[in-house]
């Protein structure tokens, strides 16, 4: 059963998803995330990278939905929501196969979209454009990258991100990776 603090952090998660605002997250929900980023990014519609970021959203949706929507409609409730990182949680491994996921596409998406950056690391320049696709305010981003970059050195390596994914999903009201997707 998920903690209250858990509880918190993943509904926010869902929220910051929830592009289209209404309550359920769908893959009309994913394809404005691709859009916003590839807006930040100054990714042309009609480019290849595109394109390729539009087949990384579309995988990632049909990956969500194929587990977090028990009724196959298409639209994943909070309530499912909670369930699906209920049983993720709660069932050895899955967790850490999920971090090292969400690692892989947070690293592909940026090493994608921004070629001439940093390659393999996110700075909070790219966590900050992140959040405004999803509808957070470019500075929450900033300032996550406070609390997730371990070594101080300005820039979040795959490491540090993983360890911080875990950290969002925890338990632990102290763990800075509670930062990673801003306040909750």
């Amino acid at each position: 059963m998920l903690s209250d603090l858990q509880e918190r952090k993943i509904g926010h998660h869902f929220k910051m998803h929830n592009l289209s605002g209404d309550g359920r997250l769908s893959h009309e929900d994913f394809e404005l995330a691709m859009k916003n980023l590839a807006r930040e990014f100054k990714i042309a519609p009609d480019s290849e990278t595109f394109a390729q970021l539009k087949a990384m959203y579309d995988e990632q949706w049909n990956q969500t939905q194929q587990f977090a929507d028990p009724n196959g409609d298409g639209r994943i409730t909070l309530e499912e929501w909670f369930a699906y990182w209920d049983g993720t949680l709660n069932t050895p491994g899955v967790l850490e196969m999920l971090v090292v996921g969400y690692n892989q596409a947070f690293f592909a998406v940026f090493d994608l979209v921004d070629p001439d950056g940093p390659q393999g690391y996110f700075s909070a320049e790219r966590w900050g454009k992140y959040f405004v696709a999803y509808s957070q305010p470019f500075q929450e981003g900033v300032d996550a990258i406070k609390f997730i970059d371990r070594d101080g050195s300005g820039l979040v390596n795959t490491e540090e991100c993983m360890r911080a994914t875990k950290e969002f999903f925890g338990d632990d009201p102290n763990a800075p990776g509670n930062a990673l997707f801003g306040p909750y």
